[in-house]
Parts: structure tokens; C-alpha cells; sequence
């Protein structure tokens, strides 16, 4: 059995994309299982998860849409986040990443 592990330089990057790979593909393996599939809404990322995600040959059936909403704006009027909460804690807090979700 081979472990990867992050670190740093060259070969750390290597590894940490091998167990970013790897978790993706084991998410969307589980969803492919449970017959369902995977919707996201991020912010801060940009739409990298779900650009790895749909990176896994096989698999990206199992992903329904990904929508970014990096604006305070876009978290309001895409997934109805309350614009107190999001004065109140800041686009990216956790409270706003918890009503996100």
C-alpha cells in the first residue's frame, strides 16, 4: 500500500494532488452508490472543487451543477442568504458558509 502525504517542494505537491484526487473520486464513488448526485455553491475556492470533481473520468455524472457566488450580492439573490448575516459576520464567515450549506 502506497501513502501519500502533502508537503512541501515538488514531490509535496505531487502528493497533495494525488489525495485531493483521491478523496474526490471516493466522494463521487459513494454518491454513485447512494444513486444521488452533488450540487456545490462556493465562494472564496472560485469553483476549484468543482472543477476537480468533474475532472474524475466515470464519475461526473454523479455532479449536478456547481455554482459560484463570490459576491455578497450573488449569496443573497442565488441561495438567499440574509443580508444581516452577511453584514453582521462577513462574506466569508462561517456562519455564512454554514447557511451556504
Amino acid at each position: 500500500m502506497t501513502r501519500h502525504m502533502a508537503g512541501s517542494g515538488a514531490d509535496g505537491v505531487a502528493s497533495g494532488q494525488v489525495l485531493r484526487e483521491g478523496a474526490a473520486s471516493g466522494l463521487l464513488q459513494q454518491i454513485d452508490l447512494a444513486g444521488t448526485t452533488l450540487a456545490t455553491a462556493v465562494g472564496c475556492t472560485g469553483g476549484f472543487a468543482i472543477s476537480l470533481l468533474t475532472d474524475i473520468k466515470g464519475l461526473n455524472h454523479c455532479v449536478e451543477r456547481g455554482n459560484i457566488v463570490y459576491s455578497e450580492n450573488a449569496k443573497h439573490a442565488m441561495l438567499g442568504i440574509c443580508c444581516r448575516t452577511i453584514d453582521r459576520h462577513g462574506a466569508a464567515s462561517e456562519p455564512v458558509a454554514r447557511a451556504m450549506a
